[in-house]
């Protein structure tokens, strides 16, 4: 009798009384399920062979059979036929012959001694008006924000084998760059996975053996959870050896993972942070296209007990703590608390040191009283460190930013990749040796542990609501296709951004609409709506012309037919300056694969230069330049063509720092009217694009050994 048909029962690790299991009952259990394993799959292999060979006998041929003779058929006798013979009638001048078309149908019928009966019909000309060819296009997935470049393409791993019945695109030159092919590693062989979730229905329903302990004799390359789901997605094959009527079938309540004990509040809290994105652009759980979120650091007290007694604000009533003298207060004891008390309590004064005894009685339900005892025993007056001053000027950091010397030197990235976010102990300073920010001369984000009083904090703008004044000066934009920008921006700003008519007869600027007035802007930055307080940037209905892209702000775009193919067209008139709408696609290094191969094949690209990381010296780090491909994924903005010469270009593109992030937004350079095609100016760098190398492929190009090709494409 094999093992998996014996009752035998094993026990876990751990189900000692005398305390963990020696080496020896390891050894045996691991033994034992092994033998399992090996069963299982022995008659699962000898079924399936006999199944398929069951299977395949019921879909071949009949054996060949002679026919059977056919009869002898009398040629006088009738026929069982109607023959139709179609003659255009020339006779006919009823219509015009361009509009109708008449002719006779001659219907023989062998059954009536081979007589003939015409039939005069006509039939109305389907005219077909002539058309123009749809433009060439290439699929694109619609989307509202831009995500990382998908891993296999990043990884060395080529998706698929693109133009493969094209004999102009050499796909063996391309798929060098690869090492393999997405199905081969990302393949989960079904009747494995049948084996693998028996066996583990034998090992814990037969021999009683917990989960945790199958998965930790580490017979099994996929836990018996995730095994547990991924089964439930799927049906489920019945074959003899699945003991159908002996082992109950999981259920997706046994994957659930076993509680923890006495999970706490900050348990919770900090367990939940790392995956969720706090940034602006986001606010979403399991984000992949934001840096992962820095550990939470428990902030420091600052009030002592006494400051905590003297807080402003009138008492929360009759048993209020501000009503109790002190050595009553120090005299109490919170005896009745239990274990879940102690816990809610400890993990919100961990979240909020200096909270208020009355505001943490609503939370934790209890008398402030109890709060402020329990808060006077659980952080000391020695524990308490002193708040920093809010009306004392923060220090002028003593680095120099790279940011600084990029927006100097008019560089086409005015701000570089955020290396942040940083968290640490201790303010943050070039003398913070873990602090990554002041490590590579860059400013802090929102993100960052430190907070937006950190010195290293971009500081924002103070623009207020003042007279317009002309100016001529604007940052650079990115460059059409992943390139530097080909062109000064200087007519951006222009105008000033066209401000409306006071009742003084003035025209009032819009604030932060030009880059002299705005250090924002001049930075390449939208305004911060946490430090940005005097634009507006924070409120929904702020003058603040420079958070376009956080706001969401665009104008509707028509896409159909236009001299070069697909264009786009502006659904109602655009203002000058305003955002037509953000450019998004996919985020990919400046190192995906050839990539250019396939854009000169197709004679498409809709890559954008995106931003670049530095050094502390302002030096661009090689390797490190990002880009926007909307070539698989867009919106309308991909189909803006480049002008027809001379005409000038009526829109421009802009790289700019959104909470850290960068975005590219495409803005109006002058006012388009309803029906107008966008144009973007693509740049000298666009054009200036060299094919890649165009030999085929050699044998000695290679090691075969490197990369596994499917059969296929040997042929």
């Amino acid at each position: 009798m094999s093992s998996s048909d014996s009752d035998e029962t094993m026990r876990s690790p751990g189900a000692s009384d005398a305390g963990p299991p020696d080496l020896d009952d390891i050894i045996a259990q691991r033994e034992t399920a092994l033998r399992v394993y090996d069963d299982t799959r022995a008659a699962f292999a000898a079924w399936a062979q006999e199944h398929a060979r069951t299977t395949l006998a019921r879909l071949s041929r009949a054996p060949h059979a002679p026919p059977r003779p056919l009869p002898i058929i009398n040629p006088h006798a009738a026929w069982p036929r109607s023959e139709a013979l179609f003659l255009p009638d020339s006779d006919s001048s009823d219509a015009p012959k361009d509009d109708v078309i008449y002719f006779d149908v001659d219907e023989y019928n062998p059954h009536t001694g081979g007589a003939h009966t015409r039939v005069r019909t006509a039939s109305a000309v389907q005219r077909i008006v002539p058309f123009n060819a749809y433009p060439r296009y290439t699929m694109c997935a619609p989307a509202s924000r831009s995500v990382p470049m998908r891993g296999a393409a990043v990884a060395g791993v080529a998706p698929y084998a693109p133009f493969a019945d094209d004999a102009a695109f050499d796909g063996r030159a391309y798929l060098q760059k690869f090492r393999e092919f997405a199905w081969q590693t990302d393949m989960r062989d079904p009747d494995l996975q049948i084996i693998e979730y028996d066996t583990a229905r034998r090992l814990h329903f037969q021999h009683h053996l917990p989960l945790d302990a199958i998965d930790a004799l580490g017979i099994f390359d996929t836990p018996v959870r995730s095994m547990i789901v991924a089964m439930s997605r799927r049906d489920y094959l019945r074959w003899p050896g699945s003991q159908l009527g002996t082992l109950p079938m999981f259920t997706l309540a046994d994957a659930a993972p076993p509680p923890t004990h006495n999970p706490t509040l900050y348990t919770h809290l900090t367990a939940f942070l790392p995956s969720f994105c706090a940034n602006l652009n986001c606010i979403m759980p399991l984000c992949r296209l934001h840096a992962p979120m820095p550990a939470f650091v428990p902030p420091t007290p600052h009030l002592t007990s006494a400051m905590i007694r003297n807080m402003e604000g009138a008492p929360c009533g009759v048993g209020c703590y501000k009503h109790v003298s002190e050595e009553d207060v120090r005299a109490m004891e919170n005896a009745h608390w239990d274990d879940a008390d102690h816990a809610l309590f400890a993990s919100v004064i961990k979240l909020t040191p200096d909270t208020a005894p009355c505001d943490l009685a609503v939370i934790c339900r209890k008398s402030c009283i109890e709060m402020y005892v329990a808060r006077l025993r659980t952080i000391p007056d020695t524990a308490v460190q002193p708040a920093p001053n809010p009306k004392a000027k923060p220090k002028k950091p003593t680095i120099k930013f790279v940011e600084d010397t990029l927006v100097a030197t008019r560089s086409a990235v005015l701000t570089p990749h955020p290396a942040g976010p940083c968290a640490h102990a201790g303010p943050c300073s070039r003398h913070a040796v873990d602090c990554v920010c002041a490590s590579r001369g860059q400013h802090c984000m929102r993100t960052c542990r430190c907070g937006p009083s950190c010195a290293l904090r971009f500081p924002g703008c103070r623009c207020k609501s003042t007279k317009h004044k002309p100016l001529d000066a604007a940052g650079p934009g990115p460059g059409r296709k992943g390139k530097a920008r080909a062109r000064d921006d200087a007519d951006w700003a222009e105008g000033g951004g066209g401000g409306a008519v006071d009742a003084g007869g003035g025209a009032e600027r819009n604030l932060c609409a030009d880059d002299d007035s705005c250090p924002c802007r001049a930075h390449g930055r939208e305004c911060d709506p946490e430090v940005c307080v005097g634009c507006g940037a924070r409120g929904a209905h702020g003058k603040c012309r420079n958070r376009s892209l956080q706001q969401g702000e665009s104008h509707p775009i028509h896409v159909k037919s236009s001299k070069f193919g697909l264009g786009a067209f502006a659904v109602s008139t655009i203002p000058k300056d305003a955002c037509v709408g953000e450019y998004v696609g996919e985020i990919a290094e400046d190192d995906v694969p050839d990539l250019s191969r396939l854009q000169h094949h197709v004679k498409l690209n809709y890559a954008f230069e995106l931003s670049q990381a530095y050094d502390a010296h302002a030096r661009a780090l090689p390797g490190t330049e990002r880009m926007i491909d909307s070539w698989n994924l867009g919106n309308a903005t991909r189909f803006l063509n480049h002008p027809e010469a001379p005409a000038p270009a009526n829109c421009i593109a802009r790289t700019l720092l959104v909470n850290g992030v960068h975005r590219i937004g495409i803005y109006a350079l002058i006012e388009i009217k309803a029906g107008t095609e966008l144009t973007l100016d693509y740049g000298e760098a666009y054009w200036a694009v060299t094919p890649p190398e165009s030999r085929r492929y050699e044998e000695d190009d290679f090691d075969p050994a490197n990369i596994r090709w499917p059969g296929w494409y040997n042929a």
